[in-house]
């Protein structure tokens, strides 16, 4: 038993990575993205599919915001947030143009 859904999202994903990676390369010749995303419990599969376009985000003020961003959404302290943006990370924005969720029971 299986069930799907297709839907839209205002809703961008951002994703932290090191610069130097094959990801980064492949991202930057062609930005048409699929983040998959799924999970098992008791034989049950459920996921979710979202296709878009990639931005890389480099800039030492754009990752340091999405650092300190993400930092807080674990529940860090504003006194122990990041001041500089780690060493050779980069970001990956996904702007979604189609999400596909399923559930196999």
């Amino acid at each position: 038993d299986w069930s799907s859904d297709v839907c839209s999202s205002d809703l961008d994903i951002v994703l932290g990575t090191m610069a130097n990676t094959r990801k980064m390369r492949n991202i930057a010749g062609n930005p048409k993205v699929c983040v998959l995303v799924e999970t098992s419990h008791e034989s049950v599969l459920t996921a979710v599919m979202v296709q878009g376009d990639a931005e890389v985000v480099s800039d030492d003020a754009a990752r340091l915001a999405l650092a300190r961003e993400a930092a807080r959404q674990r529940g860090v302290e504003e006194a122990q947030l990041p001041q500089q943006p780690r060493p050779g990370s980069a970001y990956v924005r996904v702007r979604p143009r189609r999400t596909i969720t399923w559930h196999y029971a």
